[in-house]
């Protein structure tokens, strides 16, 4: 049977064990309040961040958009003078060809 003695002992080591548990619950209880104070100015700053991040990307967006507009109208444009060229040529060249004796023109095979 355990003693009186060794009742105490044990309730005491019970106590020292009760008290260092209450110490570190008490510690972590103030890194918890820390970080919950620090966290509205967090979000505030994330949220900024975000809102910079979203801006920024809106005029990347705005200015891409306007370079394809360009060089779509700069390609319309080319591809106009090509294919008006083109007609033109051919035009020409039929044009000349009425021009020409029948003995100076290729005889074709």
């Amino acid at each position: 049977m355990t003693s009186l003695k060794d009742f105490k002992q044990e309730l005491s080591e019970i106590n020292e064990s009760l008290k260092t548990m209450n110490d570190s619950l008490d510690e972590i209880s103030k890194n918890v309040v820390e970080v919950m104070k620090d966290l509205p100015n967090s979000l505030e700053k994330t949220t900024m961040e975000l809102h910079d991040t979203n801006v920024t990307i809106k005029e990347s967006l705005r200015e891409t958009t306007s370079a394809i507009v360009g060089m779509t109208e700069a390609i319309t444009k080319v591809l106009s003078v090509i294919t008006f060229g083109g007609e033109a040529g051919s035009n020409l060249i039929k044009g000349l060809d009425s021009f020409i004796p029948d003995f100076m023109k290729k005889r074709k095979k």
